[in-house]
């Protein structure tokens, strides 16, 4: 029994520190700003048949040697009197308002046929096309 004991305490005294180290750390944050964009583009647009292929939906491609700058201060084919990131009005933005699913956009909330982007998401390209105002 007194053997049990003293291994099991021994055990204890090797992992108990290291959980307290990964705890104590807080939690993770994950990547923001532009490398969150991309995380998300890579993972909902980039797709096979829709932002990556060579003729993508809307002739626009969100690979990674090309994207942001294809989409900065560049008009919609969709709605040409509106930018896809508009750096001089954020607010305006198309690519944002088609992932909010706002009204006026022509034809679907993206990502078409998926589910759309989470909340959080959302605000992580908000807040990334509003880092880019320019006066």
């Amino acid at each position: 029994m007194r053997k049990g004991v003293l291994s099991t305490v021994l055990l204890a005294s090797i992992i108990l520190p290291g959980s307290w180290a990964l705890s104590s750390a807080g939690p993770q944050k994950g990547p923001s700003g532009i490398s969150a964009v991309k995380a998300i583009l890579a993972q909902n647009c980039t797709l096979a048949g829709c932002h990556r292929t060579n003729n993508p939906a809307g002739n626009l491609r969100f690979d990674q040697t090309r994207f942001p700058t294809s989409v900065l201060d560049v008009a919609s084919q969709q709605l040409p009197d509106r930018k896809l990131v508009d750096t001089k009005a954020p607010e305006r933005s198309y690519l944002l308002a088609k992932i909010k699913g706002e009204a006026g956009i022509a034809g679907g909330r993206m990502p078409l046929k998926r589910a759309p982007l989470s909340a959080k998401q959302i605000q992580e390209f908000e807040d990334w096309i509003k880092s880019l105002k320019t006066e």
